[in-house]
């Protein structure tokens, strides 16, 4: 999916109004300079999505509480006598109650939340429920816990959609909208929350067992695996995304063992050849504890909503994800593909159903998210990325920039070389498409762009021992890179040659 040629900046004829530029007031470096546009008449896209994604929830002053509150009492800290007296004086509003807390939550998830497209305009009819959940971490005065199953591995189809095997910064900017999401929920309530990423990519490839085979007859020959994926691949896809997220600074984003899956109390595989060794382990004890015996998958897709979503969702990208391996030695018909798909997609609902019921054992008190579409009777649907059109995930597809940084997600060969330029990380590993214009052209300079979340652009000699001077930075197309997505930040620059 390309991106809308009618939303591109047209740089060269883009004419900079004269602009305040002020820095703003963050801690940085002699080396740093900040720029941001101060027009009161300019409105980025980045700006917006920074409001939709990392607004702060201000609420009114409480009235006086009837309901149990969070106060002093509740607290682990030390406090003072006079602790509602404010540093001028003025006395403190009353604590919030621990159902306004709950409350400023929910209002935060609902930020994140994927709506089906049926019930855009409809109230949120789960939203009783999972404040429920969440009510329950605030009066033990626990950090919110949620669960998400994501990030298996790279689409098997490298050709047409993704960029490679490990992640890029299609999941750098998930993992931080996921911190993001963290980072809200700590703006409202002290505890703040932790996301645990359960990935899912044991359960889609890989074989099983002659037992397990006889358990379903869903589940596969010990020939095949379902989307040709190997475990080793799974295991350093899994590894480098948990470095990102260090990497990131995604302190609230965390990873779950593989034996708490099985209720078990160790560690887990701590390198990839324990990995290897051990996962046939995980993955058919799962599906010989969790799975029920004798399990329907085509009558549990017929009377199951989120199973029917999640199974069309499924033979949907499956025509993409299949479409590059080998071809067989006998072609297949339009109709004689569309079954196999389905047939996969069938084997992906069993696995999933025992794997979700491994969650759902282990963790029962955590708030569940999926990336799927759902009625929301058990878990809440959300949107990765703050992203443009259709939602996609990062491993499923590629991320595509426009200059003012807004984010559209298409599969890689439906970018077009001619408006986008494929970026590459500090590894030279192709990382996301950049939209092409002016702006990016320094002259005797050989520097980075790098977007931030929720928004900004940082810029960096690609050389650290570079010694570009400021005065020598062409600063109509700084201040026009500002209009687009402010702030701008000058990094490692000098302020003379």
């Amino acid at each position: 999916m390309a991106a809308d040629p009618s939303s591109h900046v047209n740089a060269q004829s883009l004419k900079v109004p004269a602009i305040s530029i002020k820095p703003i007031d963050i801690d940085l470096s002699d080396n740093d300079s900040v720029l941001r546009d101060d027009s009161d008449s300019m409105t980025s896209d980045c700006e917006s999505e920074r409001d939709t994604t990392e607004k702060h929830i201000k609420q009114d002053t409480c009235k006086e509480a009837t309901t149990p509150t969070l106060s002093s009492s509740q607290s682990t800290e030390p406090q003072q006598e006079d602790e509602q007296i404010a540093y001028d004086g003025k006395k403190l509003p009353p604590p919030k109650t621990i159902a306004e807390v709950s409350e400023g939550i929910m209002e935060v998830l609902a930020r994140y939340r994927l709506v089906h497209q049926n019930d855009i305009n409809k109230p949120w009819a789960a939203r009783p429920m999972f404040r429920n959940q969440v009510q329950r971490f605030v009066t033990r005065q626990e950090p919110v816990l949620l669960s998400l199953p994501a990030f298996p591995f790279k689409s098997p189809n490298k050709t047409t959609k993704v960029l490679g095997t490990l992640p890029d910064k299609g999941e750098e900017v998930a993992l931080s909208h996921l911190q993001g999401l963290c980072s809200a929920i700590k703006d409202v309530y002290e505890q703040g929350a932790n996301v645990y990423i359960v990935s899912d990519g044991l359960m889609y490839n890989g074989k099983t067992s002659e037992s397990f085979r006889r358990h379903c007859e869903y589940l596969l020959t010990p020939s095949t695996d379902i989307l040709g994926i190997s475990d080793a691949e799974t295991w350093r896809y899994g590894e480098a995304l948990a470095k990102m997220a260090i990497d990131c600074g995604c302190e609230n984003i965390k990873f779950l063992r593989l034996p708490m899956l099985l209720g078990e109390d160790a560690d887990g595989p701590r390198t990839e050849e324990e990995y290897l060794r051990e996962v046939a382990h995980f993955r058919d004890g799962i599906i010989d504890r969790y799975l029920p015996s004798g399990f329907d998958v085509e009558a549990h897709i017929k009377k199951d909503t989120d199973s029917t979503l999640t199974y069309r969702g499924y033979i949907k990208f499956l025509e993409t994800d299949l479409a590059e391996r080998p071809a067989d030695a006998e072609p297949k018909s339009k109709s004689q593909l569309k079954k196999i798909h389905e047939e996969i997609a069938k084997k992906m609902i069993v696995r999933g159903k025992a794997f979700a019921a491994s969650i759902a054992q282990n963790i029962p008190e955590y708030v569940r998210l999926s990336i799927h579409a759902s009625t929301e009777t058990t878990k809440l649907s959300m949107s990765l990325l703050p992203q443009l059109g259709r939602a996609f995930t990062p491993w499923h597809s590629s991320l595509v920039r426009a200059v003012d940084g807004s984010i559209t997600m298409s599969h890689a060969r439906a970018v077009p070389a001619l408006t986008h330029e494929l970026i590459f990380d500090s590894r030279g590993q192709p990382s996301y498409f950049r939209e092409r214009s002016p702006l990016f052209s320094w002259p005797g300079m050989d520097v980075e762009f790098n977007y931030v979340y929720p928004t900004g652009l940082v810029i960096t000699p690609r050389d650290p021992s570079a010694k570009y001077s400021l005065q020598d930075v062409h600063m109509q197309k700084v201040r026009a890179l500002s209009e687009a997505c402010s702030p701008v930040i000058l990094k490692n620059f000098v302020d003379s040659p």
